[in-house]
């Protein structure tokens, strides 16, 4: 059994696991123990089947046997095969996994304190992520002569409190990763002349 993630309203490729050399006869793509079909290829005739949960959703290439599905979402989460038989009668059957995940979209940052003082600056900022079972961690970007600390994510967000040298600034990272997904937003800050100053960057 193959498994594979998809993303909510894109296109995914189940792969029917057909050799290159394999001149592909006959294919049938299908769902449910009871073998419910909803594509074939057969003498090189493609058919798409209406089953209403695929309607209008479905390529199948004539060539590898790979089925498309358009516009996934989270109903098409389940188990696919494809039942194949080359031209000199050879057969294999695959069974592919489709795991259908929201796309994990950029974390928000946001500032909730700062201070100027003693030539330190003092900031704290706050990282919000969007979707389920998210994680999240703060980095500096490069070089970073300061302290900071953050602690566990509470409600989808993860607080990070700093201090650095005012002369200069700091530019941190807050990344948001689910499963083997991850996505980063930026922001620099720092302390001129005893203001504070950010810019936030995508």
């Amino acid at each position: 059994e193959v498994r594979i993630t998809g993303f909510l309203g894109q296109s995914v490729v189940l792969k029917s696991g057909a050799d290159r050399a394999w001149n592909l006869s006959k294919v049938q793509w299908s769902i449910y123990q009871n073998t419910t079909y909803i594509a074939s290829l057969k003498d090189g005739i493609v058919t798409i089947f209406k089953f209403w949960k695929h309607q209008g959703r479905l390529k199948l290439n004539s060539k590898t046997g790979d089925l498309t599905i358009i516009n996934v979402n989270m109903d098409d989460s389940m188990i696919y095969t494809a039942a194949l038989v080359n031209s000199d009668d050879t057969r294999r059957n695959v069974k592919v996994h489709l795991i259908v995940q929201e796309k994990l979209k950029k974390p928000k940052i946001q500032k909730i304190l700062d201070s100027h003082k003693d030539g330190q600056c003092h900031v704290a900022l706050n990282c919000t992520a969007f979707g389920q079972n998210v994680n999240l961690s703060w980095t500096p970007d490069g070089e970073f002569n300061g302290s900071y600390i953050s602690g566990n994510a509470v409600d989808s967000s993860l607080v990070l409190f700093m201090s650095f040298s005012g002369n200069g600034n700091v530019t941190l990272n807050c990344t948001a990763s689910s499963g083997q997904q991850t996505e980063t937003k930026q922001m620099t800050v720092g302390c001129s002349g005893g203001s504070y100053y950010q810019n936030e960057t995508l």
